[in-house]
């Protein structure tokens, strides 16, 4: 990167005390755009390197460095791909932009990764590389003019990261995606809410930044949040990358790519986070295998919530407890790749033990039960957990094995018998609760009130409150019963 900035301090000192805007450089090669911005990495080789711009007539391309200038721009450098001049990026974002070339096509790769026709005006930079880990990223910011156009929840200039292994006859995969979704990055699909008629409400709000004010450093009216485009690939194949933007339609309203400088990575792949927030955590008592395997010679240090672990210097690492662990692998040769992945164990569900009585018509000690009355208790009126089976024996429940087959007709076998219900939580973790079956004898005690015939008239009949025979009738009784 100091070779870069050599090259480039002249061009930029004359504005560098100025201006609170980016600047861009449109006169670097497609090779320095990708060796010395974009994959400066001794991670991976690079080769093949071209680029595909508008012809303006002016010696403009559509393609370029950009550099933060110390203005308000999450990056602080890198390369800036528009549908017009990479130039006319440069805020203050005081004109609309609607830059065209003649002859300027579009891109077929692109039109079919997003599902769209007549393209025109695509800025391309694509190369080939071969990593030695096993996962690629790198940082991007969408911004387009079509944020404030008159109609924005109906129309989008493309873009894709289009990656496939190179001189292998497959599709495309498009690495320019919702995050966790396969849903392209567009106007339409990152915005907040449009009102009016011809408005939409707020999608995938949380992605995207902000309305560009006329102030801003960048001449485009919105602009996504930094995002990370990323995909999982094999060590030591080579593959061929395109990164593509173009209009959709018409050459109104232009959109840019901004790519982080510094951050195409080449990192080693943990697989997903496992959180309660993305429904894939882990239960307490769990355990997980971290792999960082590369099929390749390499050294390893394991670290937990940013701190190094004595002693875990292989190629796996076993997890039971939340954090956030990373690993860092020594491939040689100054290659050093990282990887991390956010970790979380839940406790299991909160249940309650519960009891169910029922009568015993002939007193034998035996009777039949409809389990499934105990579950509002088990559960605690918690509408996220489930009940998915009661069995005879706790070990039958926590190994969910041998349930009973009809719970809501369940005959006893002995007097007091327990089951136990096995319950689940809606992030699948899982415990068990006790259920005590209890016999309701049919049999009562007789009671005697007694009262003095003492209301001036002697004959034999006197107002009883029969509820105070109610201790009579259910002594030596089972708790819990009433009288009616």
């Amino acid at each position: 990167m100091k070779q870069l900035v050599a090259l480039l301090c002249f061009a930029f000192s004359s504005q560098s005390h100025f201006s609170q805007n980016i600047v861009v450089q449109d006169k670097l090669s497609p090779e320095d755009l990708v060796n010395l911005v974009l994959a400066n990495t001794p991670c991976a080789s690079v080769s093949n390197i071209s680029a595909a711009s508008g012809n303006f007539g002016d010696g403009s391309l559509s393609y370029g460095f950009f550099d933060r200038n110390g203005a308000d721009f999450p990056f602080e450098n890198g390369v800036v791909l528009s549908t017009g001049r990479a130039s006319s990026s440069v805020g203050p974002n005081d004109s609309v932009l609607s830059e065209t070339a003649s002859g300027w096509v579009g891109d077929s790769d692109l039109e079919d990764a997003l599902g769209v026709r007549n393209t025109t005006n695509a800025t391309i930079l694509e190369f080939d590389f071969t990593p030695i880990a096993n996962r690629i990223s790198f940082d991007y910011i969408f911004a387009s003019e079509e944020y404030n156009s008159p109609r924005p929840c109906d129309f989008s200039d493309g873009f894709a990261f289009l990656l496939k292994r190179a001189g292998v006859d497959e599709p495309f995969q498009n690495l320019a995606v919702v995050p966790n979704t396969n849903i392209p990055v567009k106007v339409t699909t990152v915005h907040p809410d449009f009102p009016g008629a011809f408005g939409c409400p707020a999608e995938n709000e949380q992605f995207f930044d902000r309305l560009n004010s006329v102030s801003s450093p960048i001449n485009f009216n919105g602009q996504t949040v930094a995002l990370t485009a990323s995909a999982t690939v094999i060590p030591n194949v080579t593959y061929h990358i395109k990164l593509v933007i173009a209009d959709e339609g018409n050459a109104l309203f232009d959109s840019a790519i901004f790519l982080g400088g510094g951050s195409f990575s080449i990192d080693t792949d943990l697989g997903p986070d496992r959180t309660a927030l993305n429904g894939n955590a882990l239960c307490q008592g769990d355990n997980l295998v971290l792999d960082a395997d590369l099929g390749i010679p390499a050294t390893f240090q394991w670290f937990q919530d940013g701190v190094p672990l004595s002693g875990e210097t292989s190629n796996t690492l076993t997890v039971t407890d939340t954090g956030v662990y990373a690993v860092e692998v020594d491939l040689g040769s100054g290659c050093l790749s990282f990887g991390d992945v956010s970790i979380e164990f839940i406790p299991p569900p909160i249940v309650n033990d519960a009891q169910l009585i029922q009568c015993d018509e002939n007193g034998d000690g035996l009777t039949i039960y409809n389990l499934s009355q105990a579950i509002q208790d088990i559960i605690l009126d918690d509408q996220t957990l489930t009940v998915t089976g009661f069995f005879l024996t706790q070990t039958d429940a926590e190994n969910n094995v041998n349930p009973i087959g009809n719970p809501n007709n369940f005959s006893n076998t002995t007097l007091n018998q327990l089951v136990y219900a096995r319950v689940m939580s809606s992030l699948g973790c899982d415990t068990t609760a006790q259920v005590s079956l209890q016999i309701s004898t049919t049999t009562a005690n007789d009671a005697v009130l007694e009262a003095c015939d003492d209301d001036g008239n002697e004959d034999g009949f006197h107002a009883f409150n029969l509820s105070n025979a109610d201790s009579q009738v259910r002594n030596g009784l089972p708790a819990g019963l009433s009288v009616r």
